[in-house]
C-alpha cells in the first residue's frame, strides 16, 4: 500500500454520519470512482442497498487526510461505520472512582 503524507495508511477508517453528508471530492476522484465502480458518486450514495458507498467514502476520507491510497488498497481496509456517532463526540471515559462518604451525611 502507498504511504500518505500523514504516515502509513491506517488499518481501519471510522465513518461517522457527517462523513455521509459532508463529502469533499475532486473531478479526478469522481472519474476514479466511476472507473472502479461503474457508477457515479451520486448513484452510489442513493443506492439504499449497495455497500460500495462505504468503501468510496472511506477512500475519500483517507485522501482528505493526506493518504495516497490506491483503489485496490481499500479492499484490505476495515470500514467502521458508526451512524449514531460523530467525530466531534468525545470518546467514552472510564467511570470515575466514587468519592468517599461525606463526613456530614455519613453516607
Amino acid at each position: 500500500m502507498a504511504v500518505g503524507v500523514n504516515g502509513s495508511i491506517p488499518a481501519t477508517v471510522v465513518l461517522f454520519k457527517e462523513d455521509l453528508t459532508q463529502i469533499g471530492f475532486t473531478g479526478r476522484e469522481l472519474a476514479a470512482i466511476r472507473e472502479h465502480t461503474g457508477k457515479s458518486l451520486s448513484a452510489l450514495l442513493a443506492d439504499e442497498e449497495g455497500d460500495d458507498k462505504f468503501i468510496v467514502l472511506a477512500w475519500l476520507k483517507l485522501r482528505r487526510e493526506g493518504h495516497d491510497i490506491a483503489w485496490e488498497g481499500m479492499l484490505d481496509i476495515v470500514v467502521d461505520f458508526r451512524p449514531t456517532g460523530s467525530a466531534a463526540d468525545p470518546p467514552l471515559a472510564s467511570p470515575s472512582t466514587p468519592s468517599p462518604p461525606s463526613v456530614t451525611s455519613g453516607a
